[in-house]
């Protein structure tokens, strides 16, 4: 009881929090981690929302360099950089309806005709693709994916099931005009919550050629629900 001093929950590493033996419903911890606190609420641990008034985690993963050209090569190649943040969402830590959105953005150019695919996944298990997209002439011009990510249910593989779509857009030479390829899927054979889950974005050209590259230049993680 007291008007000139704080709660002090215990200061743990996520893996220490994991490893605290049969927990009590209610028990609560700090993540030093990722710096969150968090209850057990008789399931699995729970991370405190840090802005209560609109219910919304922090964000995630804030890119602050951009990414190296994806340039010349049919070699599937990421197309994120470094920032601060996780991409990263240790084992049992997901829970049913926890939601995500992804935003990158940044230049590319391509030949036309050349096809380009991006691909996500999480701890080598595919989230979703765009397929192999037939791009328009394009120089140094403008892209962007959006991506919505909802776990719908937790468990091993098989037993776990995540749901994801997005759009793929870029403006096109001709007319300066965009154009948009949306893609969705349905991952419930392989997709693992019991182990840990990092959040990998490739991009993969059709043909090798100087004109066909991609950066990226902005990348938000946000959690949503």
């Amino acid at each position: 009881d007291s008007t000139t001093q704080g709660f002090l929950p215990p200061r743990v590493t996520t893996t220490q929090k994991n490893i605290i033996a049969t927990p009590a419903t209610g028990l609560e911890v700090y993540d030093s981690t990722t710096n969150t606190p968090n209850y057990y609420n008789g399931t699995t641990w729970v991370e405190v929302a840090s802005n209560q008034s609109t219910g919304l985690s922090p964000g995630l993963f804030a890119q602050t360099t951009d990414s190296a050209a994806v340039v010349n090569t049919t070699v599937e190649t990421t197309i994120i950089s470094t920032g601060v943040g996780t991409l990263s969402v240790p084992a049992n830590q997901f829970q049913v309806g926890a939601s995500y959105v992804a935003y990158l953005s940044g230049v590319m150019s391509s030949q036309n005709n050349d096809t380009l695919e991006i691909h996500l996944r999480s701890n080598g298990s595919i989230l979703a693709d765009t397929n192999p997209m037939t791009l328009a002439a394009t120089t140094v011009k403008f892209w962007e994916l959006h991506v919505n990510f909802t776990v719908r249910a937790t468990g091993s593989g098989g037993v776990a099931a995540i749901v994801t779509s997005g759009r793929f857009s870029y403006n096109k030479n001709s007319g300066n005009i965009p154009e948009s390829q949306g893609f969705s899927n349905v991952n419930s054979t392989s997709f693992d919550t019991t182990t840990n889950n990092t959040l990998v974005i490739t991009a993969q050209w059709g043909n090798a050629s100087p004109l066909n590259s991609i950066q990226t230049k902005i990348f938000n993680l946000y959690r949503t629900y």
